[in-house]
């Protein structure tokens, strides 16, 4: 049985609509992540070359919505970080 919710550990009912399959949103999580720190990387590379670039205030918002979006609440914001930048 396939589709047996019980015969895989990775997956189970949410009551109303079927089997939620939580691999699969591990998996998606972990591809997003790697778009945002692309991302981070980038914008970093764009504020080291560029000091007016390094604040993009939209960019901004729409990176910590999606954080907080998904769970995430604490900000690390170390003044040492990115050479004594952030």
């Amino acid at each position: 049985m396939a589709d047996d919710p019980t015969q895989n550990p990775t997956t189970e009912t949410d009551g109303d609509d079927g089997a939620v399959d939580y691999k699969a949103l591990w998996e998606q999580a972990q591809a997003d992540a790697e778009k945002w720190k692309a991302l981070s990387r980038q914008n970093e590379k764009r504020a080291k070359s560029n000091e007016s670039a390094a604040v993009d205030l939209d960019e901004v918002c729409r990176m910590v919505d999606y954080f907080m979006d998904h769970g995430f609440t604490y900000f690390d914001t170390a003044w040492m970080y990115n050479g004594f930048a952030s």
